[in-house]
């Protein structure tokens, strides 16, 4: 976990020195919550989306359910950004609610590279 952290960090950073470089006045500890409380916020609510709508839908067709992974990640990419938060931390943490959840649905409450393989399994023959 501790890899996947340090992009949406790099980004946040690179974004305040940029900033700071062109001469924006701008609050840092407003930008900072500002990227990271919408990460949050998006990566939680998409999560909670994708649930719905994989309960809904019967993703039959090989791939779509691959598919579907891929847009919703871009879709919270997008919606993030474009509120001026952290896209890559809200992708990082729909991923790894994805996962989570995945891993107590089946009764288990510790996440494995076992319990990693049996759901990129799952994915790839849904």
């Amino acid at each position: 976990m501790e890899s996947g952290s340090n992009d949406p960090t790099a980004y946040t950073m690179t974004m305040i020195f940029l900033s700071l470089l062109l001469g924006w006045s701008m609050s840092i500890p407003l930008l900072v919550v500002q990227q990271i409380g919408l990460a949050l916020l998006f990566g939680y609510v998409m999560t909670r989306i994708f649930f719905i709508i994989i309960e809904r839908v019967n993703f039959q067709k090989e791939g779509l359910f691959t598919i579907f992974v891929f847009t919703m990640a871009l879709v919270t990419y997008s919606l993030t950004g474009v509120l001026k938060g952290n896209g890559y931390l809200a992708v990082y943490l729909f991923g790894i609610l994805i996962a989570i959840e995945n891993t107590w649905a089946s009764g288990k409450w510790s996440f494995s590279s076992t319990d990693l393989r049996r759901l990129c399994r799952s994915v790839c023959s849904s």
